[in-house]
């Protein structure tokens, strides 16, 4: 699959997909700090789109997660214990291999639900 395959609004809608399937994950681990794909900003929903981009061009979780992390760090995001939104600090800004399993399965996870949301695109397209 390609990127080029899905319109702007298809994107945003894999996205959205993807992106309450991570707030599912950290929800049960106790983590609320991830907005709803409906109260997010322009910045995240644009950065879940990215990440979108980037699975769908075939990345592998490591490779996505190193992208996700470069565009954090030039945004002025800084690595923190506790994930806080308002003062750009992610406990997530680390090395792939760093980070904990739990972290790891989560983009495992969003690009699980990223392909299963281009699938049902492909799908719905071809009756």
């Amino acid at each position: 699959m390609n990127t080029m395959d899905f319109t702007t609004q298809e994107l945003a809608l894999i996205g959205e997909g993807a992106h309450e399937a991570i707030q599912a994950c950290n929800i049960a681990r106790g983590d609320y700090s991830l907005p709803s794909w409906d109260s997010a900003n322009n910045e995240l929903r644009a950065s879940t789109i990215t990440g979108v981009e980037t699975c769908l061009k075939g990345a592998t979780p490591r490779r996505q997660h190193e992208q996700w992390m470069a565009t954090r760090i030039a945004d002025g995001w800084q690595w923190g214990p506790e994930t806080d939104r308002a003062n750009k600090i992610n406990s997530a800004l680390m090395d792939y291999d760093s980070m904990p399993e739990w972290q790891r399965v989560k983009d495992e996870v969003f690009q699980g639900a990223t392909r299963a949301g281009a699938a049902i695109i492909c799908r719905l397209r071809n009756g």
